[in-house]
């Protein structure tokens, strides 16, 4: 934290995310000992699933205590906003159940006076988060940003510190590289292509788009978007002949 506060200077707010490694009082000696560095952004300082945990070092640190990345339902989110429990509601737009699941959780988090901001996937996110009124911030997450810029066009430039969807392009804005990801196609097949033409992605287009501020940190080692529940299989029931 030392070194990345001497880097950026004092004019950039400094993001911790803790990864629910620490314990409550380790977790609050933390941000005491790094008190001078200004910490605003204090993520996960104890597992997701320890409300009162998150609660205790929300009521004594500075900084803002956020968790909620790994909400499914919107049981999941109302739970953690009742508990008081963080200052800021991050929602997954891949796993929280899409769009219109985000928007409701954004509406849960507004009913307790609460911003959300979205979880990695910056390109899945932009324009759900364009449209909605309690959002604080986008994490720009680098390790999906790279795979997103090599992979699709139509990706944006936060240069400045904002994100401006293209009110022109279909869906989310992002047409796949067709011949960019054919080299790591794991098995054969002919899915994911039109003749060899790249398919735009589909995707609902929120009515109200503003810019969307990005909140840029390094990337860590993380599940990638898209899998946000478990697949479950099901094994079909033998058949009994009749007699």
């Amino acid at each position: 934290m030392s070194q990345t506060r001497e880097v950026i200077g004092e004019g950039v707010e400094l993001f911790v995310d803790a990864n629910g490694g620490y314990g409550r009082k380790q977790a609050i000696r933390m941000m005491r000992a790094a008190k001078d560095l200004d910490v605003r952004w204090f993520e996960e300082p104890v597992s997701s699933d320890d409300l009162v945990g998150l609660r205790e070092v929300r009521d004594a640190v500075d900084a803002d205590v956020t968790a909620g990345e790994y909400g499914t339902d919107l049981t999941y989110f109302r739970r953690m906003c009742q508990a008081s429990a963080v200052d800021c509601l991050q929602v997954d737009v891949s796993r929280c159940g899409g769009i219109t699941e985000w928007l409701r959780a954004a509406a849960v988090a507004a009913s307790f006076g609460l911003e959300v901001s979205g979880h990695c996937g910056p390109h899945l996110h932009v324009h759900v988060a364009a449209a909605t009124p309690n959002l604080r911030h986008l994490e720009w997450f680098h390790d999906h940003v790279r795979i997103e810029t090599i992979f699709f066009d139509g990706t944006l430039d936060p240069q400045g510190g904002s994100l401006t969807p293209d009110t022109n392009s279909p869906g989310n804005g992002l047409t796949l590289r067709t011949q960019d990801v054919e080299k790591y196609r794991s098995s054969e097949g002919s899915g994911g292509s039109r003749g060899g033409q790249a398919v735009p992605m589909a995707g609902r287009l929120p009515r109200d788009r503003r810019t969307v501020r990005a909140a840029s940190r390094p990337g860590r080692p993380h599940a990638p978007p898209g899998r946000s529940r478990p697949r479950r299989w099901a094994r079909q029931a033998p058949r009994h002949r009749r007699p």
